[in-house]
Order: structure tokens, then C-alpha cells, then sequence
């Protein structure tokens, strides 16, 4: 079938070739933000009042983003446990004569944000014993014996940062929360070598219209990240202290450590911010030459796209899958070599790099449309090639039939 997925052209499967890639497209986005920064006019009073503004804008923005994306479940409990004593069990007390009891239950028994928070410290430890029925072990098992054996310490700085420095590797560490560091701090616990916060990160930078551009950027906060430690490379003081606390990196332990890193990366997150920075650049891109990423030309666009990245997240999600099987086999005692997930997960990176490249030529080719006419012809190939890819992409060609553009254009020719 034409168009459909080869493995022939993917390139061989490597766990640190996204954090690679990445580190190439933080590179364009530095000098991109550079010459921005360097277009700005001086922060007078009124200009900090308006970059103050739209930093409150873009943290709102970004908050609600995470919560709908990371804590959706949380939302959930808390509606679901809101309707059970709305519509079930205050209903019942109320018929049975027990009103008066209603107000005292809502203060603690009963109170949806108590339960609600309740939920939220007790989440991580469900989703771990729910792991054991899957994979045999739990997701803490699971998760300490791989971080073991990757070398991936503290466990809460999963955003790591490489490069390379004096001739030897060197590797950041992002990820761990203000109030982790706050309890850090008062235990009296000495911090871990190459562990850094990003407002720590942010400070070293010091350049605050650089950092105003960058804002943009901190939906995706891998991407993030990685374009302040290569701005903070380019200065001499602040790269000494950025570099004074990175010890080189040492070698993976054991043979069987070296295996396992041959086939599970560290962390996903690059891979995931590679596919949060293709989107919001085509969305960017469609806001700067067409007017609007919110018209319906921009949108049926967009959900095409979206239909490649809702793809990539499934993949990447069977891919997080798959490791924890591994990691589950090497725990009951198989080696990576001997095991078929093994090479499932290597053929899973190939697919998931193949989707990669039909995802970013679509976005190449969609980010250089000059006109809503031409945004439609790209539009109507863009659903032609996704089909055949099987993609069902409904919301896109909704967005055509509603789009004035699509109905005044020419019908494409029939094709023989």
C-alpha cells in the first residue's frame, strides 16, 4: 500500500538519538532567541509591566496544560467523589431524616479536597501495586532496579542533560521539585553532584530579556532546559559554576548494565519534548503567517498533525511498557540478550523514528503556507497522506467543510 510504514529507512534504534537530536534543535532556538533578545528595546517601566503580564499569562497557560495532561486522573476522583455525595449519599441522609449531619460530614469525613489530596499522595503507590499485576513486580521494583543500573541518581532528577567538556561527558540533572530540595535542606542531606534546579539554571543565565524570550519555550521544559545550559556554556563565569559541581561521568557498572543501556534510555523525556516542540512550532508558525492558529484552516493543519503526535505518544507509551516487561524478565533472572522485548523495543524506536520523520515533514511543509488557499491544498494532501497511513484525522476534514477557504478553492482533480 502506498505510503504506508517501512522500517527500511529508519535509522538503527539508539536510546540517546533523541537527546541528541534535541540538543540540535535547542541550538536553533538559541541563536533564534539571541537575535530576538538582541531586537528588543530597553525594559523600561512599562515594557517590564507588560513582560510581567505575559509571564503570569504563559504560567497559567502551562499550568493548566500540565494538569489536563499529568494529573487528569486527579481531576477525575475529585468529580467522581463530588457526584457519589451530591447525587448518592446526601440524597439518602436527607430522605432518612439525617440532614443535620450533612454539614458535619463535609467538614472531615466526607470533605472532596481532603479525599482528593488523599488520593494524590497515595497515587504513586497505587499505580505501583496496580504495576505488580502487570509485570509481576511493582513499579517501584521496577523503577529502582532500572535507575540502578543506569545510574540514575537522585530518582527525582529524571531530565538529564549531556554534553561534552574538557574531553568527557558531563550531565546535568534536572527535575527535582522546589519543596523536595526544601526538605533536602532542612534534613541536612548534602545535595547530589550535578543536580540542579531550573530556577537555578534560570540565575545563572541572569540575562532577564533573554529569559523573557525563552518564556516561551517552558511548556516544554526538557527543550527548556537544555537551551539555558547551552546559553550558560557560552559565558565563562556562568559556565564555571555550572561546571564546578559536574564531576565527569563514569562508565555504567557491569556488562550486563552496558546491555541494558544499549537498549533502555535513561529517560523518555527527550523523546517526548521532541514531539512537544514539533507541534508548538507549527502552531507558532501557522500564528505568524497565517494570523491565527485557531482558524479553521490553521486547525484542520494542526489536527493533522495532531493525528501523527497522538501516535507518537501511543508509541512512546507502549515503548514505557515494554521496558518495565524487560526490566520485570532481568529482575526474575533473564539477561537483555536472551530476551524478545528486547527486540521489540528496538524495532518499537525505529517505528516511532519513522513517525517522527512523516510527522516533521508534514509540519515542514505546513509551516511555510503564505495564504489560507494554499493552507487548504496542503491540508486536503496532508489528509490524503495520513489516511494512507491510517490515520483517520476526522477533526481535520471537519475543519475543511467548515472552512469558508475550502468552499470557495477548487475542488482537487480526480486523480487516475
Amino acid at each position: 500500500m502506498a505510503g504506508a510504514l517501512t522500517l527500511a529507512d529508519a535509522r538503527a534504534p539508539d536510546p540517546r538519538a533523541d537527546a541528541r537530536r534535541l540538543a540540535e534543535v535547542a541550538e536553533r532556538h538559541l541563536r533564534r532567541l539571541e537575535a530576538r533578545a538582541r531586537g528588543l528595546p530597553e525594559p523600561t517601566r512599562g515594557v517590564r509591566l507588560a513582560r510581567g503580564l505575559e509571564r503570569t499569562r504563559r504560567w497559567f497557560v502551562r499550568k493548566t496544560r500540565e494538569l489536563v495532561q499529568e494529573h487528569w486522573d486527579v481531576a477525575l476522583f475529585d468529580v467522581i467523589f463530588g457526584s457519589v455525595k451530591a447525587f448518592g449519599i446526601y440524597p439518602a441522609l436527607y430522605f432518612a431524616g439525617l440532614t443535620w449531619t450533612i454539614p458535619l460530614l463535609e467538614y472531615a469525613p466526607l470533605n472532596t479536597q481532603l479525599w482528593t489530596a488523599g488520593y494524590l499522595f497515595a497515587r504513586r503507590q497505587l499505580l505501583s501495586e496496580l504495576g505488580r499485576r502487570r509485570y509481576g513486580h511493582s513499579l517501584n521494583e521496577i523503577d529502582a532496579f532500572r535507575d540502578r543500573a543506569l545510574a540514575v541518581d537522585p530518582r527525582d532528577a529524571r531530565r538529564i542533560h549531556r554534553f561534552s567538556w574538557d574531553g568527557s561527558e558531563r550531565v546535568v540533572r534536572c527535575g527535582r521539585s522546589r519543596a523536595a530540595e526544601w526538605i533536602r535542606r532542612i534534613r541536612g542531606r548534602a545535595r547530589e553532584p550535578g543536580v540542579w534546579l531550573q530556577g537555578e539554571l534560570r540565575a545563572l543565565v541572569g540575562d532577564a530579556t533573554f529569559l523573557f524570550c525563552a518564556g516561551e519555550l517552558r511548556s516544554n521544559a526538557f527543550l527548556y532546559e537544555e537551551v539555558l545550559i547551552r546559553r550558560i556554556l557560552r559565558d565563562s563565569e556562568a559556565r564555571a559554576a555550572l561546571l564546578e559541581g559536574l564531576p565527569p561521568e563514569p562508565p555504567l557498572a557491569t556488562e550486563e548494565d552496558r546491555a541494558l543501556g544499549a537498549i533502555l534510555a535513561e529517560s523518555l523525556e527527550p523523546a517526548h519534548a521532541r514531539v512537544i516542540e514539533q507541534g508548538n512550532s507549527l502552531t507558532e508558525a501557522l500564528r505568524e503567517r497565517l494570523g491565527s492558529s485557531v482558524s479553521a484552516t490553521s486547525l484542520a493543519l494542526r489536527w493533522i498533525n495532531w493525528s501523527y503526535q497522538r501516535t507518537l505518544y501511543g508509541r512512546l507509551a507502549e515503548l514505557e511498557r515494554l521496558g518495565h516487561r524487560l526490566v520485570a524478565e532481568l529482575l526474575d533472572g533473564a539477561t537483555p540478550a536472551a530476551s524478545e522485548y528486547a527486540r521489540r523495543i528496538r524495532e518499537l524506536r525505529s517505528e516511532i523514528e519513522v513517525w517522527m520523520g512523516a510527522a516533521t515533514r508534514f509540519g515542514s511543509r505546513a509551516a511555510v503556507v503564505a495564504s489560507k488557499p494554499e493552507g487548504i491544498v496542503v491540508a486536503r494532501a496532508g489528509i490524503e497522506e495520513a489516511q494512507r497511513r491510517g490515520r483517520p484525522v476526522r477533526l481535520a476534514r471537519l475543519a475543511l467543510r467548515l472552512s469558508p477557504t475550502a468552499r470557495r478553492a477548487p475542488a482537487p482533480e480526480a486523480r487516475t
